[in-house]
C-alpha cells in the first residue's frame, strides 16, 4: 500500500518545502514541536495541506493548528 501516490509526492515535497521555508521560530514541547508560521490565510493553507498529505504516511503523528488573534501568532 502507497501512504502518498506517486503524482502527489512532488506537491507534497513542494508544500513541505513552502511551508518550512516560512517558519518564524521552533519550539521544543514535552510531546513534539510546535512551529510559529508566517501570517496570512496563505500559510494556513499551506499547513493544511501539509498535514492533509502527512497523516497518509505518517498516521501516529498528531497536529494541532492555532490561531493565536491576542498576539497575531499562528502555530503548528
Amino acid at each position: 500500500m502507497i501512504a502518498i501516490v506517486p503524482k502527489a509526492r512532488e506537491l507534497h515535497a513542494g508544500t513541505v518545502l513552502k511551508m518550512f521555508a516560512g517558519i518564524r521560530q521552533i519550539k521544543e514541547l514535552p510531546d513534539g514541536y510546535a512551529f510559529q508560521l508566517e501570517d496570512g490565510d496563505d500559510a494556513l493553507l499551506t499547513a493544511r495541506e501539509f498535514i492533509s498529505r502527512e497523516k497518509l504516511c505518517c498516521p501516529f503523528f498528531g497536529f494541532e493548528l492555532r490561531v493565536v488573534a491576542t498576539r497575531q501568532e499562528q502555530w503548528l
